[in-house]
């Protein structure tokens, strides 16, 4: 995926079309898959990202940001996708970590 494109999917605004859009694109949910369910955090963020900007939620409670992970150690034909997702406290006016999921999609081997 190209940061343009997630950066689109982030703007969406909305946690579920978010997640229906990586699903459509050939994401899998990593705590749902035996192979990446372990695999570690600290790993996955080692590797070549790109972010997009926080983007506020259309009900304004939470934001989110998307970061594409490539080149991982052990798992280099892998591209991980980690969705961040705040929790905005008005009243103390601060975002508050709430959730985060981690994608992954295996890429096509290239021939030469």
């Amino acid at each position: 995926m190209q940061i343009e494109q997630l950066t689109k999917l982030v703007n969406n605004r909305d946690q579920k079309e978010i997640e229906k859009s990586l699903y459509e694109l050939g994401y899998e949910n990593a705590s749902k898959n035996k192979k990446y369910r372990g695999f570690p955090i600290a790993q996955i963020v080692k590797g070549a990202e790109q972010s997009t900007e926080w983007t506020q939620s259309a009900d304004g409670k939470h934001e989110y940001k998307g970061s594409i992970f490539t080149g991982v150690d052990g798992a280099e034909d892998v591209e991980f996708l980690i969705l961040q997702i705040n929790q905005i406290n008005k009243k103390k006016d601060m975002s508050i970590p709430f959730q985060m999921h981690i994608y992954f999609k295996a890429e096509a081997k290239k021939s030469l």
